[in-house]
């Protein structure tokens, strides 16, 4: 049985795969598998992994149909046979060192989620000389983090490192298109506590092709569906879930992604209206 499990959904990036691949590939701790699954890409995705059918510690699997990246990253957890699980976008790459600081960190306390600082890349794979949390950031990054994350997600998911056991029967939502990890993550800091390692152990590219960045509409009505989630499952802890906290889940976080990546498209002036008056039907509900 593998120490650490790598899971990796594959849709659509055979300008990147490569590289991700290799980057796990690198790693010197040695004692891992590495589950990827395809998404039924539409590109050369299929040929780039049929390179590395022979190496028996990569497990790959296609799938006939789109099914989203939530449903995708499901499966690879229910393929997953080590201890500890990590996780890598197929457009993404690790530093060669990354499993082996992350674990020596696990292995005195496995109670704990544990992520890094990233590098920001282009679709050249040329660092841009910013960093993850310049882009997405938090004042505390280590600890009990559930009332911070209330207020945007700002996990690097790549980087991300738990001992599998702690996911207890949770997973990716397969409601939310772009949300589901922002979830995952609010359901584990809720239980436990995060630890941030400052050097930056992966990369995160940022290309043109990047999701989030093509579907307004679907993104805004995961932030509703996120915010009355929320609302709804942790009823009894609203001492941690300031009014600020739920102002900016239901509407600062998903207006300022939508107004900084397209500032024209009219989908921002009607969620305006509405993402407002969600929040005030969420506080009177």
């Amino acid at each position: 049985m593998p120490l650490c499990s790598v899971l990796m959904p594959s849709y659509n990036h055979g300008k990147y795969i490569e590289e991700a691949i290799n980057s796990v590939l690198n790693q010197t701790e040695a004692d891992w598998e590495l589950i990827i699954i395809d998404d039924a890409s539409q590109d050369n995705s299929p040929l780039i992994l049929d390179k590395f059918q022979k190496d028996d510690r990569i497990h790959i699997k296609r799938h006939d149909k789109n099914m989203g990246i939530a449903s995708t990253l499901n499966q690879t957890l229910k393929c997953s046979k080590g201890d500890f699980v990590a996780f890598i976008a197929s457009d993404d790459v690790w530093h060669p060192r990354k499993l082996e600081k992350q674990l020596e960190i696990l292995k005195k306390d496995d109670e704990q989620i544990v992520w890094s600082e990233g590098l920001i890349l282009n679709d050249k794979s040329e660092a841009t000389g910013e960093k993850f949390t310049q882009i997405y950031a938090s004042p505390q990054k280590s600890g009990y983090i559930f009332p911070k994350l209330l207020q945007g997600n700002f996990i690097f998911g790549s980087s991300l490192i738990l001992k599998k056991s702690l996911l207890d029967g949770l997973e990716f939502d397969t409601q939310l298109r772009f949300l589901n990890d922002h979830k995952l993550y609010l359901d584990l800091a809720f239980k436990y506590k995060f630890y941030f390692i400052p050097e930056a152990l992966a990369g995160y590219r940022i290309h043109g092709a990047n999701t989030t960045f093509n579907d307004l509409s679907t993104w805004y009505q995961d932030s509703m569906k996120l915010s009355s989630y929320i609302s709804r499952e942790y009823p009894r802890k609203r001492s941690l879930i300031s009014k600020k906290s739920l102002f900016d889940l239901c509407c600062v976080n998903p207006l300022y992604h939508g107004l900084k990546v397209n500032p024209k498209n009219k989908v921002n002036l009607y969620y305006l209206i509405v993402l407002p008056l969600w929040y005030l039907y969420i506080l009177i509900s």
